[in-house]
């Protein structure tokens, strides 16, 4: 739980703070990549190798359940890749509503403060 909490939060870490960055899809695909390899390479993470060796630690490695922790959360991973990316459109697509919505409005106001050919003459 505890690497699955930390993967969870520094995932989400990456799309607050790097939010609508022109670089922030490569930089979130760089992450997930990395983790699913290292995982891959070391069949998940031992708690005795991130804290060192001790007997609760050592309880926690030898409890692995009927299914490894670290292929189900290959899933996870892929999920919060899945929000990065939305939330990543979503405040781009928003942006440029915004800016669109705001190119309208200026134009529709300098059209009402000029004569055109089409306009009534009174």
């Amino acid at each position: 739980a505890v690497f699955v909490l930390a993967f969870s939060l520094f995932n989400f870490l990456i799309a607050m703070v790097l939010e609508d960055a022109w670089y922030a899809p490569y930089v979130t695909w760089g992450y997930i990549i990395t983790v699913l390899f290292l995982m891959n390479v070391y069949s998940g993470f031992r708690i005795t190798s991130i804290f060192g060796y001790s007997y609760i630690a050592e309880l926690f490695d030898r409890r692995e359940g009927m299914i490894r922790w670290h292929v189900i959360f290959n899933f996870t991973l892929l999920r919060l890749q899945s929000f990065n990316m939305d939330y990543w459109w979503t405040l781009r697509t928003n942006a440029n509503q915004i800016q669109n919505n705001s190119m309208v409005k200026k134009t529709i106001a300098a059209g009402e403060n000029s004569k055109s050919i089409l306009s009534p003459i009174w």
